[in-house]
């Protein structure tokens, strides 16, 4: 938590469907790995009771990434250079 983002994948109503957090979301709302992935199966759209079963059930790709600033005026020059 903190260090890598989540991404699962799992099937509702017969259609995969994914969701994502970046790797501060997590750490930042003071979840635990468990609450990460019941939260990510809730952005998802999944609805019913959410057991141990379910949370075997998913596919899980941990990343990283970085966080970057950019200004508006900088983002403007760096796209007009192409």
């Amino acid at each position: 938590v903190g260090t890598h983002g989540v991404w699962i994948e799992f099937r509702l109503r017969g259609r995969r469907t994914t969701a994502t957090f970046l790797p501060e979301i997590a750490e930042e709302q003071g979840w635990s790995k468990k609450e990460t992935i019941d939260h990510l199966l809730r952005k998802g759209g999944f609805e019913l009771p959410i057991t141990d079963d379910v949370r075997s059930s998913i596919k899980l790709t941990r990343y990283q990434s970085k966080k970057q600033h950019l200004s508006y005026a900088e983002y403007v020059e760096m796209t007009s250079a192409k």
